[in-house]
């Protein structure tokens, strides 16, 4: 199965199945974490391959989490999309507290920032990286020597971060 950008993926379900076609894949699924978003555009597409859609969600079992994925999923099942928008509230939550704790470490990041810099509908760690990096990138930018600061801003954001998320 594969992710698209409407998680965490860096490719649109269009794109993916373009692809997945050149590269000669007969069968592919989408399976995006908890949002069938994507689906409709990844089944219609006009490729000669079988497109499954799907969503990957994430439990929590006896020795840690686990991941398990739903074939056949369907992008307008009511019960389904309900669930999925209680999980992402949660998560955009959890999203809130850990930019809250970087902000207490004086690392300038808001939730809007995040969320302007993919057109996703979840939101994940990922991108609350992908935005830091951003950041970085934007100070080497300004003349500082750029391996040198990204080298050291990025042990202090990863310690920051592994620190927000608990």
């Amino acid at each position: 199965h594969v992710h698209s950008s409407t998680s965490d993926g860096s490719y649109s379900p269009e794109a993916l199945t373009v692809y997945a076609n050149n590269q000669g894949v007969g069968i592919i699924a989408l399976c995006d974490h908890k949002t069938t978003a994507g689906l409709k555009r990844f089944t219609t597409t006009q490729q000669k391959l079988t497109t499954i859609p799907g969503v990957e969600l994430s439990a929590t079992w006896q020795t840690g989490n686990c991941h398990f994925v739903g074939l056949g999923a369907r992008y307008d099942y009511d019960p389904l999309e309900e669930t999925l928008r209680e999980i992402r509230t949660s998560r955009k939550n959890r999203n809130r507290t850990i930019i809250e704790k970087l902000n207490k470490l004086d690392i300038a990041i808001s939730l809007d920032e995040v969320e302007t810099l993919d057109d996703n509908e979840l939101i994940t760690r990922l991108h609350i990286t992908r935005t830091m990096i951003k950041k970085i990138r934007s100070i080497s930018s300004r003349g500082f020597p750029s391996y040198r600061l990204e080298r050291y801003l990025a042990g202090i954001m990863t310690t920051a971060f592994i620190y927000a998320l608990h």
